[in-house]
């Protein structure tokens, strides 16, 4: 559903299984941690800027919140107000609501012809058993990245990366860009 990435971005800082909303803010201001996430057309960017002795805290908790997201029903309605304001916000730019209309035209019938934000209407009614259903479709390994830069030594990060992330479900064909072009050129 148009909108359902974003509207997760505003919620996955909010609780874990493993790590509260609380536990994920004090941790991140103790030890200097900087947590912040996006959404563009084309991907949620959950991101982190640590020192290197919290890369394992780091890895640990961007697992937990992506694998294992409250998700609550309270903070998604908190959430859908910041939502409402900010799309009249993004609606007030010019170059922002130029650009909206190009994707639009340019990418018709196709999920980047969305806003990234989505319509008043789905951030009105996507529910969280919607969100659930976004992360299980689209929150698989062969969609995502782990990447690290600076004093981070590779094969540390991979046992970090496997430890964190290794349970999720695989796909047994996953679809990737890879896939498509080999199996369905244009």
């Amino acid at each position: 559903t148009n909108g359902a990435a974003h509207f997760l971005e505003h919620l996955i800082f909010k609780g874990s299984k493993k790590y509260s909303q609380n536990d994920i803010e004090s941790k991140a201001e103790n030890m200097g941690i900087q947590l912040n996430a996006y959404t563009a057309r084309e991907q949620t960017v959950y991101f982190a800027t640590a020192m290197k002795k919290d890369v394992p805290l780091v890895v640990d908790l961007l697992g937990d919140i992506i694998r294992n997201s409250k998700l609550e029903k309270a903070a998604a309605e908190r959430e859908r107000d910041v939502i409402l304001r900010e799309l009249q916000e993004v609606n007030q730019q010019m170059d922002e609501t130029v650009f909206d209309y190009l994707h639009e035209v340019a990418y018709q019938n196709t999920p980047l012809a969305n806003t990234i934000l989505g319509t008043p209407v789905n951030i009105q009614t996507l529910t969280v058993d919607d969100l659930k259903n976004y992360t299980k479709k689209h929150y698989k390994p062969h969609r995502m990245v782990l990447a690290a830069a600076g004093a981070v030594d590779h094969n540390d990060l991979v046992k970090l990366s496997e430890k964190a992330f290794g349970s999720m479900e695989k796909e047994i064909d996953p679809i990737t860009p890879f896939n498509l072009c080999t199996k369905d050129p244009a």
